[in-house]
């Protein structure tokens, strides 16, 4: 996204983006929905995660909620500010 030496997931550039458009840019560079890795799809993916508001086959970031209720902004604001936290404290978790 931004050409600096950090996966998507921890871009901040990446996390400013609305779901959407997240999701657009994860088509754009034929990454897989599930992991954001690039060289397979979500159906190839080995990861075992799933989204945490519906349980589908795709990260957290990714979801996008039909009614975009205040509610599902904030758990979505939420979820980028745990991951700056993770980012800037190097913690091993990811998002």
């Amino acid at each position: 996204m931004c050409k600096k030496d950090h996966s998507i997931y921890s871009c901040p550039s990446f996390l400013e983006l609305s779901p959407g458009d997240r999701l657009n840019r994860v088509r754009k560079i034929n990454a897989c929905t599930n992991c954001l890795r690039q060289g397979h799809t979500v159906k190839d993916c080995k990861s075992k995660f799933t989204c945490r508001k519906c349980s589908n086959r795709r990260i957290s970031l990714l979801h996008i909620n039909k009614n975009n209720t205040n509610e599902d902004i904030s758990r979505t604001t939420n979820t980028i500010q745990i991951c700056r936290f993770a980012i800037s404290s190097k913690s091993t978790s990811t998002c």
